[in-house]
């Protein structure tokens, strides 16, 4: 169901008009924007000073959660970094006994090079989670740093269209 004009929109939230929307409306007015053509949606950001404080809000929370979850990656990649280094000191202090027999020793060296290969597939796992990561970031400031940029957009571009009789 396409929603081609603010009245139909505020219909479809079960309000009368789209001033001075609640919080919890202006979430299901986003949910929405599927339906509303992309110039109308451009035209509620521009004129409604809550939806745009709304998707700020919405922006700072995930940057918030971004920066949880890399917080909480790296805590994790560090205890794991810190077992492996664990098991690494334990295979050393083994290696250095006297008298090792030759089985126990290819087990230990066998074993020092699976915790190896360990370390490098956790680091280069890690480094694929924060270049992910990294790209949301950049996608989220993105869009919070085009938006005055848009509007300046479409307001010259208003001006273009009244300029030439369209409008």
């Amino acid at each position: 169901m396409t929603l081609n004009n603010k009245d139909e929109i505020a219909k479809a939230l079960g309000e009368f008009s789209l001033d001075n929307l609640p919080e919890e409306k202006l979430a299901e007015l986003v949910a929405l924007f599927d339906d509303i053509p992309e110039e109308l949606q451009v035209q509620l950001m521009k004129t409604n000073p809550e939806l745009q404080k709304y998707a700020l809000k919405a922006i700072a929370a995930v940057e918030d959660t971004l920066k949880a979850t890399l917080s909480s990656n790296d805590a994790s990649n560090q205890q794991a970094l810190a077992a492996l280094a664990q098991i690494r000191e334990v295979i050393a202090g083994e290696l250095n006994k006297d008298n090792i027999s030759d089985e126990r020793w290819r087990f230990l060296i066998e074993t020092l090079i699976e915790n190896g290969q360990m370390v490098v597939a956790k680091d280069t796992e890690n480094k694929q989670f924060l270049a992910q990561q990294a790209s949301a970031d950049r996608q989220t400031k993105t869009m919070a740093a085009a938006m005055p940029y848009i509007e300046t957009v479409l307001q010259i571009g208003v001006r273009i269209i009244i300029s030439r009789g369209r409008v």
